[in-house]
């Protein structure tokens, strides 16, 4: 099939879109009694549309630059599906792909209608509908799997979402309120301290440019002292390598003659008042002002 040819002509049949398709609207007078956050992961933004084309059912992710409101590239993926999820225009609903996951985030088009319902939680019911009565499961590995956004009730919602198994994007209330987890990040330098026992130092830099060290970081699970461990001791087996052993010295950390160190960035913990790593950086290392700024925030109203 020469897929050179073919989406070209497929992409004549797609429905309108718009960048406020991608994302969700705060409804101001809404209630907001439900304390159920949904957590959207980071990952590449694309758009899963399920249509018929020539007599045939497709499923196929469109990348979607929002700002120009195009679709630059797409691609096909094999799933299996009922064809009903083809009708009319078809079904497209906004993911987000995490490894070999697809995150289903929004409907845009549910069988051929433009889906308006405004709220978020509608959404996530009618896409737990749609995997449990209109995919067929196929086994684990052999193709990628639909999934829906971890959701919880915890009220320490930023503490909740550094312990998630993906990176998140923003998280979501009932509302539609969103609270990005980039506003709550800031670049350090993260010096080993003693790796084996899960201490870290965190420095950033003064107005002069001059280091300055920001106390310890935070590491009060076990995601985050295993990622510290592999970025700090790459060749370091862990538990998941190594069978049970007598000699102590397979599972010994290397000894160095100078600590190491990352840019990472750590998230800002309110109620622990506390920053703990997150993932890596490519930016340069924050001043002590804007992590002073985050720190001195009000957050009681969103926490």
């Amino acid at each position: 099939m020469n897929y050179s040819t073919l989406f070209p002509e497929m992409l004549k049949k797609l429905p309108p879109l718009r960048k406020e398709d991608v994302c969700y609207h705060y409804q101001r007078q809404s209630n907001d009694n439900n304390h159920t956050k949904i957590y959207i992961p980071c990952g590449k933004r694309l758009l899963l549309w399920f249509l018929t084309f020539r007599g045939n059912a497709y499923s196929v992710f469109l990348e979607f630059d929002d700002k120009r409101e195009t679709i630059p590239h797409c691609f096909f993926q094999y799933l299996s599906f009922k064809h009903e999820l083809t009708s009319g225009c078809g079904t497209m609903i906004w993911c987000t792909k995490v490894e070999k996951q697809f995150c289903l985030n929004k409907i845009i088009y549910w069988m051929g209608k433009k889906y308006n319902s405004p709220k978020c939680f509608t959404h996530m019911t009618q896409l737990k509908f749609m995997l449990e009565n209109y995919i067929h499961p196929l086994p684990y590995g052999s193709f990628f799997t639909l999934r829906l956004p971890i959701m919880g009730r915890g009220s320490n919602i930023l503490f909740e979402a550094s312990s998630l198994s993906y990176d998140v994007y923003c998280i979501i209330s009932s509302t539609n309120y969103q609270i990005c987890l980039q506003e709550f990040m800031a670049t350090f330098r993260v010096q080993e301290v003693d790796v084996q026992k899960d201490i870290y130092d965190l420095l950033c830099v003064h107005k002069d440019k001059q280091p300055c060290n920001h106390g310890r970081a935070f590491v009060n699970d076990l995601k985050t002292s295993l990622y510290l461990k592999q970025l700090f001791r790459p060749k370091q087996k862990n538990y998941e390598t190594i069978e049970l052993s007598d000699d102590e010295d397979e599972v010994s950390y290397p000894e160095t003659n100078y600590p190491k160190s990352f840019i990472l960035y750590c998230v800002y913990l309110p109620r622990q008042k506390a920053w703990k790593p997150y993932k890596k950086s490519h930016k340069y290392v924050d001043f002590v002002s804007k992590i002073k700024f985050i720190e001195n925030k009000k957050y009681e109203a969103i926490l």
